[in-house]
């Protein structure tokens, strides 16, 4: 089924100049990796949480992304307001629901914004999307749960027919999942759990690359894709006594060397349609 991929033209991604501009409402926690990783893929940051401000700095964006890593009550004025702004504008929206198992102020503030506004993408992990169907999960926080790669697809797909979305599910193999296709990502290393905000930092790459492509489905591939390469290639290339620090600071380098080629291999991911 990859003739599904082939058909599409990624160029419309790495060969194309526009510098999208990137609105945040993130956590604070890594804040600075977004909009760093976000310039190092071609993108323009501006992290605006005033409500003040958000409809005019929402509308002149090219896309939204959410991350209620780090939430506040005022916060969530801000994201609804955003969020609304981005659908009445057709700016496409991404959804990192971080640690939605964790508590229930979290679940309540995440399913409010699924039931009430469309959004394009989900990115999480396994035992966030999972708790986006209210099943039970086992995870700690914002870390997630060991989930068989099969029923990752499963519950990714449900997640995108109940929500009219993409379930991009980050993990040992990274799955993208529409309502009609299931995409499995190989590749990634280990090490990209040894640092702080990683996750969060694939929400630009996937952000970048929709703004420029408009479809939502392909670009959390492309996205993830780039990450997934620069991590191997980053890890592969440590010399002794390397480890977490310099794997971050030459994750940055590895991605801003990527952005202008075409990451998808035919070899790494696998499409079925389902």
């Amino acid at each position: 089924m990859n003739n599904y991929i082939d058909t599409f033209d990624f160029g419309k991604i790495y060969k194309n100049s526009m510098k999208p501009l990137v609105h945040y409402i993130t956590n604070y926690v890594t804040s600075n990796d977004v909009a760093n990783m976000t310039l190092a893929f071609g993108g323009s940051p501006i992290m605006a949480e005033a409500i003040e401000e958000i409809e005019e700095i929402t509308s002149m964006s090219n896309c939204l992304v959410i991350n209620i890593g780090t939430v506040t009550s005022i916060k969530v004025q801000s994201i609804k307001k955003a969020i609304q702004v981005a659908n009445d504008n057709n700016i496409p929206v991404i959804l990192d629901p971080v640690g939605v198992a964790a508590t229930s102020y979290r679940k309540e503030i995440v399913f409010h914004i699924l039931d009430n506004y469309k959004i394009d993408v989900i990115k999480g992990n396994a035992s966030e999307i999972k708790a986006l169907l209210g099943l039970k999960t086992n995870s700690k926080g914002v870390d997630s749960e060991e989930i068989d790669v099969e029923d990752i697809g499963v519950i990714g797909q449900k997640v995108a027919k109940t929500y009219n979305t993409i379930a991009a599910i980050t993990g040992k193999i990274d799955t993208v999942c529409s309502d009609r296709y299931v995409a499995k990502i190989n590749g990634g290393s280990k090490m990209l759990t040894s640092i702080t905000g990683t996750g969060c930092m694939i929400s630009p790459l996937i952000a970048v690359s929709l703004a420029k492509s408009c479809d939502a489905f392909l670009s959390s591939i492309y996205g993830i894709s780039a990450m997934d390469q620069a991590a191997d290639i980053v890890e592969n290339n440590l010399k002794d006594q390397e480890s977490a620090g310099t794997f971050k600071v030459k994750l940055f380098d590895s991605i801003y060397n990527m952005k202008n080629k075409n990451l998808i291999d035919g070899k790494k991911v696998i499409v079925n349609e389902i």
